[in-house]
């Protein structure tokens, strides 16, 4: 988004292309500030000389004190107006505020810009957010921290986690529950896409999430080691889905609760264990 008003004169990104944070996006023409704050170095030099030649003939009353006060002023006023100056030059350059892929460029070289003017559409996939839409009576289904399945348009399920659920409602008198899906590192889900949601029924305590390498047995019947008093105890679990590395239990698990991920070979029910 443009910040300050000019003319396109360099675009150094294409659509398609991924950009970190701060990879420059667009040039403006800069030329006019350029000599707007050559002038103003140049007056600031000169009330700099201005303020040292009366600051010692103040000293010897060779002039009076409301000269070198007006100096000070107009010295300080130069300085800022150098500053606002060399600010406006600096944000001729736009820069990606975040690292993602260019999806579309909005202008071309030669476009006048004004402030506020977006310039390319930026995307993310590493970090995607589905925000649903809920009516009053729904919204008490939502807590912060949930685990929640979200099955996307591409017919796969993934987990996602309420980040946060709006305290006030839109036109239509629905309240905006945003939530953080995992990675994706394939085309499963993309920006843009159509997804549902598998809401808790009211009353129901949301499930945890845990790390798929905790799973022990069958498919059918998956099994977890939880450890209780330092005591590993085999138990029975009911997942919903995996995404990403994670599995989201609907029963079995309470969160909270610690889990055994690794060393299952010499691990039995009931033994004891250490854990860090």
């Amino acid at each position: 988004m443009a910040e300050v008003p000019g003319r396109v004169v360099a675009l150094e990104v294409k659509e398609g292309e991924w950009v970190e944070r701060g990879a420059v996006i667009a040039r403006l023409d800069g030329e006019l500030l350029r000599l707007q704050l050559e002038a103003a170095q140049v007056q600031v030099g000169g009330l700099e000389k201005d303020h040292a030649r009366y600051t010692i003939l103040a000293k010897a009353d060779a002039v009076q004190a409301v000269q070198l006060e007006k100096t000070d002023v107009a010295l300080e006023a130069g300085r800022i107006q150098r500053d606002n100056l060399n600010e406006q030059l600096r944000r001729t350059t736009i820069v990606a505020p975040f690292s993602g892929q260019v999806v579309q460029l909005l202008v071309e070289v030669g476009t006048v810009l004004a402030p506020s003017m977006p310039v390319a559409q930026l995307t993310d996939h590493r970090a995607l957010e589905l925000v649903l839409l809920v009516t009053a009576s729904d919204r008490g289904r939502f807590r912060i921290g949930d685990a929640l399945t979200v099955a996307t348009s591409g017919a796969r399920n993934l987990v996602g986690t309420v980040s946060s659920v709006g305290d006030r409602g839109d036109g239509a008198h629905n309240f905006a529950v945003r939530i953080a899906l995992a990675s994706s590192t394939d085309d499963a889900i993309r920006p843009g896409m159509s997804a549902s949601v598998q809401a808790p029924r009211k009353g129901e305590v949301p499930g945890a999430v845990i790390p798929a390498n905790a799973l022990i047995g069958s498919t059918l019947q998956p099994e977890v080691y939880v450890v209780q008093d330092g005591i590993a105890k085999r138990r029975t679990i009911v997942t919903t889905a995996t995404s990403g590395g994670l599995v989201a239990v609907a029963e079995g698990l309470k969160p909270g609760e610690i889990v055994v991920t690794s060393g299952f070979i010499s691990l039995a029910d009931g033994m004891p264990v250490r854990y860090r």
